[in-house]
Formats: structure tokens, C-alpha cells, sequence
């Protein structure tokens, strides 16, 4: 394994002023959704093209708003925002943000993870004390009676949909440390343990074939191979050690911090010392740093 940042690294643009703290992109891979921080304001969401360089700030309130997901065509992005007590699920309209308005409010902290690809639900993490973090969903269209996916006494978190919506992998600390785990949707009886050394954040390739989470300071990837009804999974593989930010603020890592685009390169913020912004890049061809010198 290469530890050193991949090759073909394109910088994007530093943006404006302010630290990263969630990022979100769309499926079609041509927009970001970013929550930025510029202290001592609170992270606000800017809409940017990649590869253009334009950028549109969504929002301008003196509350929080973090963890974009964008409904699968686009127009639709689901964020959370302190409203009146604690996070709640709010919704706008794509790309100007117009129609901005709470969709899921109650007095539990809620945090919206991913929409599945056919659009027909949100997931959501929902958090209280007595059960700490539980894993809801919630139909965006007709009646919006939230249902439970994952329940448990232990942590439930960083939940995302599979490419064909019939599983969704997420973390969870029922092993007595936090694991990568996927389980069939709606149901999720069928289940199975993806990471074995801890892991955090994962996301799905968009052919269904790879899941890459963050084991410490390493990207991970673990093979997925469909057998009927069934998954099987391989043994995770390193892929390169991480050189983008993995945490800003413990209240803002419901999220991944990367993501993936629809040809497979990685999108995340670089780690840099020298600049106040660090700055969107696309890794490609990320795999021949994988490569021994001489090999083919």
C-alpha cells in the first residue's frame, strides 16, 4: 500500500472562508452540498459545481445547518438545523434554495444520512439519551409517520442506502467498539459484520461492488459480491492512508466526510496546514498508488 496522498489529485477551489464540516454530493456528481464553518458564525450550506467553480450559499441564519442529502434527482436537499430546541430535519427546494421549511420536527435531535435512490424515503438518526442513537426512516411523500429501521441500547449512526435501495450499511457499537455493518431494508434481520479492526463513515460505490469506510487513519475498501438474496463480502483492504478531514467538530461527524462520485473518484477536503480553507479535491485513478514500484 502507498501511503502518500494519491495521484491525480484536482483541486477544485478553496471556496470561501471557513473550516469544512459535512459535504454531501449530488448523485448525478456535478454539485457539492457543504456546511461551512466561519467562526464564530455558525456552519451555513453553500452549493458548489464541481470542476466550475461557482458557488451558491443556501443559507444565511444565525442557527446551525450541517449534513445536506440531496433527493436522488436533485431538486430536493434534506439538511439539519437547530429550530426551536434541538436538531430537526428541515427541507429546501434545488438550486437557489427557495422554499425552505422544517419537514421533521420533534423533541428529539434528528439528523438526516441518506435518501434512498428510488426517492421515496429519508433515513435519518435520530438521538436521545436513555437509547442514544436509533436509526428511523420516514416516507417524503403522503403520510410522513416515521418508522424504526435499527433500535437497539447501543449506537446507531452513519447510515446509507445501497445503489439498488435493498440494503443500507451503518455503524454500530454493539460489539463493544464501532463496526461497519450492512442489513437488508426495510427489514434488517439479514445482516452482516463488513469491518474487523473498528470502522466509521461508509459508503457505497455506485456499481454496488465496493464499501469504504475509515479505519483510523486509513480509507478502506471491502469487495461486495451480490449471490441471489444474499451479499457476501471480502476481506477489507487498505487503500491509502487519509489526507483529508475526517472531523471538524464532534456535533458534525453524522456524515461521511468524503464521498463518491458516480465514475469513482473520491471527493473530500484536503488536510492543510498553510490554508485558513482547505480545499475540494477529486482523487482519481486512486488505485495505482496501490501499485508496487515495478508491477504492473
Amino acid at each position: 500500500m502507498n501511503s502518500a496522498r494519491p495521484r491525480n489529485v484536482v483541486v477544485l477551489g478553496a471556496g470561501v472562508a471557513g473550516l469544512a464540516a459535512t459535504l454531501a454530493l449530488a448523485r448525478d456528481g456535478r454539485t457539492v452540498v457543504v456546511a461551512r464553518v466561519e467562526e464564530p458564525f455558525p456552519p451555513d450550506l453553500w452549493l458548489s459545481e464541481i470542476g466550475v467553480g461557482r458557488e451558491i450559499r443556501l443559507t444565511r441564519d444565525a442557527v446551525p445547518q450541517v449534513s445536506g442529502v440531496f433527493q436522488p434527482d436533485g431538486k430536493r436537499l434534506f439538511y439539519a438545523a437547530i429550530s426551536n430546541g434541538p436538531w430537526a430535519i428541515w427541507e429546501m427546494s434545488l438550486p437557489g434554495g427557495k422554499d425552505v421549511k422544517p419537514f421533521l420536527e420533534s423533541p428529539t435531535t434528528k439528523t438526516p444520512t441518506d435518501v434512498s435512490p428510488d426517492g421515496r424515503y429519508l433515513m435519518y438518526r435520530e438521538y436521545n439519551p436513555g437509547m442514544r442513537g436509533d436509526l428511523k426512516y420516514v416516507a417524503l411523500e403522503g403520510d410522513r409517520t416515521p418508522r424504526t429501521y435499527i433500535a437497539t441500547a447501543d449506537d446507531e449512526t452513519h447510515a446509507t442506502f445501497s445503489p439498488d435501495g435493498r440494503w443500507v450499511a451503518y455503524v454500530s457499537d454493539d460489539s463493544g467498539r464501532k463496526e461497519v455493518y450492512v442489513a437488508a431494508f426495510p427489514d434488517p434481520a439479514r445482516r452482516f459484520r463488513v469491518s474487523a479492526s473498528g470502522g466509521l463513515q461508509p459508503k457505497w460505490s455506485r456499481d454496488g461492488k465496493e464499501l469504504f469506510y475509515i479505519q483510523a487513519d486509513q480509507m478502506m475498501a471491502a469487495s461486495v459480491t451480490h449471490k441471489g438474496d444474499d451479499l457476501a463480502f471480502g476481506q477489507a483492504q487498505p487503500l491509502f492512508k487519509l489526507f483529508f478531514y475526517t472531523r471538524v467538530n464532534p456535533g458534525f461527524d453524522l456524515v461521511a466526510p468524503y464521498d463518491i462520485t458516480p465514475d469513482g473518484k473520491f471527493v473530500a477536503f484536503v488536510r492543510s496546514s498553510k490554508e485558513v480553507t482547505p480545499p475540494l479535491v477529486v482523487v482519481q485513478n486512486w488505485r495505482e498508488g496501490l501499485r508496487r514500484p515495478g508491477k504492473p
